[in-house]
């Protein structure tokens, strides 16, 4: 279970909490962003199905809050997108 739980949190803070220095999409919109907001097939986008507010995209992302969260946010990670969601 360690292992699975281990490689969800990678392939999440890869693919979905995009750190200013990393250029996962080769677009600095979403390393601005620091979250992509819906992955499609052919596209991404930092957006959600249910508007474009930047606390939706945090919202829904970071939901639900359980024990392994804090292990899936860093600190460094949440101070930049703390100011970026609000």
């Amino acid at each position: 279970s360690r292992l699975l739980l281990a490689m969800e949190i990678r392939g999440a803070q890869y693919y979905w909490h995009i750190k200013p220095s990393r250029r996962v999409y080769g677009d600095m919109a979403f390393a601005s962003h620091y979250m992509v907001g819906v992955v499609g097939a052919l596209d991404v986008t930092t957006r959600t199905w249910f508007g474009d507010n930047p606390v939706f995209t945090h919202g829904i992302n970071i939901m639900p809050v359980t024990p392994a969260t804090e292990v899936l946010l860093p600190r460094d990670w949440v101070t930049g997108e703390y100011g970026t969601a609000l």
